[in-house]
């Protein structure tokens, strides 16, 4: 018998069997208790009897998917994906396995998921755009990029590093391409070949801003943080040719 019931009231006793069903259905493999249900406002308090602990509130399913995906990344960052399993995750994370399924199809879909929200929307990408339109100075644009870091570096740094996603700079990339070009505004002035060479130049300042984090990362962020921004900056204000010529510069007069 899978469920017990204490201080039944024989006016409740439809409830309570409408909630011993919905138990069952939840959860089929664990053994309950329903304490105190009173006759005008039933309250269920649910005990895990394999741990002794309150169950409290079911999750919802947005709390329930990022739980999955926050031990999901934990193991993540301490194993190659290929030998990640889903009981593996489903066990860290204290769900059955057909609860990582209704979000994910496989640990390769979860992964997914955590590099989607990293790259830009296409509402985040209007608001860069507007942003860049307008000019931002340098301390307007060191917080942005500041925000972005203590949003993502950690995630950055494991997926940019040898033990990541190596399809996570392509999807970068492409992600930036059909966010970029539809927005810019004269490029419909183009003709088809300088049209090409527009996108051409997209990739190379897209493999620039991130063979800059994956090197940083790489050297275990040698430089610190305000110095790589500024470093990014002053290449996107003046080039990566003149940043280069003013650093040879100074460096001629010490």
């Amino acid at each position: 018998m899978n469920h017990f019931f204490a201080s039944i009231n024989n006016d409740t006793l439809f409830v309570r069997y409408k909630i011993s069903v919905l138990l069952r259905l939840l959860y089929p493999t664990t053994c309950c208790i329903l304490v105190t249900i009173p006759s005008r406002r039933p309250a269920v308090n649910i005990y895990d009897l394999r741990g002794g602990r309150p169950m409290g509130r079911r999750p919802v399913p947005e709390e329930t998917k990022q739980t999955l995906l926050d031990h999901f990344w934990k193991i993540y960052c301490e194993k190659p994906i290929e030998k990640i399993t889903v009981r593996e995750i489903t066990d860290a994370a204290g769900f059955n396995r057909g609860t990582f399924y209704v979000y994910f199809t496989d640990v390769y879909n979860a992964l997914q998921a955590i590099e989607d929200s990293i790259l830009p929307g296409e509402e985040q990408f209007e608001e860069m755009i507007k942003d860049h339109h307008k000019g931002l100075d340098r301390h307007q644009s060191l917080e942005e990029f500041m925000d972005f870091y203590e949003q993502h570096g950690e995630k950055l740094q494991v997926l940019l590093g040898p033990n990541g996603d190596p399809t996570f700079v392509s999807r970068i990339k492409e992600r930036v391409r059909r966010l970029l070009i539809p927005h810019s505004s004269e490029l419909h002035k183009l003709n088809e070949k300088d049209r090409m060479k527009f996108e051409y130049m997209v990739e190379a300042e897209i493999s620039s801003r991130l063979g800059i984090f994956t090197l940083w990362f790489s050297r275990g962020k040698d430089l610190p943080l305000e110095d790589l921004h500024q470093l990014v900056y002053d290449m996107e204000q003046k080039g990566s040719h003149q940043v280069g010529q003013e650093m040879l510069h100074r460096n001629d007069f010490r």
